[in-house]
């Protein structure tokens, strides 16, 4: 029987962090819409359009780790790659390449590791 779910984590790449160990993951990808120009002909083709709602990808990811250079004021805006690949017997991949930085959070509690959440999102143009 196929896998139908992931298993696991058996890989994550993020760089700027020491030992980053993914908790969980988020993504989420948007077709986008466009809106037909005044002045186009009743049929056939449009002339022009214009991008309503743009297509994106965007993922968070919460992770935990031993030390990061990362801080909300040089990294906000940044593009950052992440990829997280399942542990299934046909590992399935999910990435996005070079999505800018739109969140990033740190939390912690005495005795405990680090905990960071951060959210890229990549933007295709119309």
């Amino acid at each position: 029987m196929a896998d139908v779910y992931a298993r696991g984590f058996g890989t994550f790449t993020l760089d700027g962090f020491t030992n980053p160990i993914l908790i969980s993951f988020d993504y989420k990808a948007k077709r986008g819409t466009t809106k037909k120009l005044l002045g186009n002909p009743g049929t056939g083709a449009a002339v022009e359009t214009k991008a309503t709602s743009p297509k994106y990808e965007e993922m968070t990811i919460r992770l935990a780790y031993d030390s990061t250079t990362l801080t909300s004021e040089n990294c906000i805006g940044d593009a950052k790659t992440i990829s997280v690949v399942s542990d299934n017997a046909a590992p399935t991949t999910i990435t996005v390449t070079s999505g800018l930085i739109q969140d990033f959070r740190v939390e912690g509690k005495k005795g405990d590791w680090e905990v960071a959440s951060l959210t890229t999102k990549l933007v295709y143009a119309p």
